[in-house]
């Protein structure tokens, strides 16, 4: 009988997703105050304090600000379609005085900080609103201490989340 010889291929190396670094990416982690993390389906940026200014106890958008909101707008104009979550956040300072007048509480002022993030991207970059929820989670998820000036301001923040 003939003996047959079977001839095995080598295996191929298993294939990896490796992002490739955009220009819009790099551009936004060399922003002070903002992280840009890539996980599975989702791209996260978080605008702490330096990148866009809420000071306590107000949502208005600082004209500062205004330069890093661009600068994220071009980074989700390349995603054009995808959904995006927008998250507020506060320090965990009580809203007092004459602000009880315009907020109930740091859950409704964080909402109006990621309602006016929202709100400029489709205002002023004409990104279709349809895209866009945008939600208040007050004190409620710090990422330090507010026990500190500092660990305030990074708390005073927005989440953008891209999925991709």
């Amino acid at each position: 009988p003939a003996v047959v010889v079977k001839e095995e291929k080598p295996a191929e190396p298993p294939v990896q997703d490796i992002p490739v670094e955009t220009k819009e990416v790099s551009d936004l982690k060399k922003i002070d105050g903002l992280k840009v993390e890539e996980e599975g389906e989702y791209v996260r940026i978080t605008a702490e304090d330096l990148a866009i200014h809420f000071t306590s106890g107000s949502a208005d958008l600082p004209s500062a600000s205004m330069k890093v909101l661009k600068k994220i707008a071009v980074f989700l104009k390349s995603y054009p379609n995808h959904p995006v979550h927008i998250g507020g956040h506060t320090d965990s300072d009580p809203v007092t005085g004459k602000l009880k007048l315009k907020y109930s509480d740091n859950m409704e002022l964080s909402k109006a900080r990621a309602d006016n993030v929202k709100k400029y991207f489709v205002d002023k970059e004409q990104l279709p609103e349809s895209l866009f929820t945008a939600q208040g989670f007050g004190e409620s998820q710090p990422i330090t201490s507010n026990k500190t000036k500092e660990g305030k301001s990074k708390n005073r923040r927005v989440v953008i989340t891209i999925t991709k």
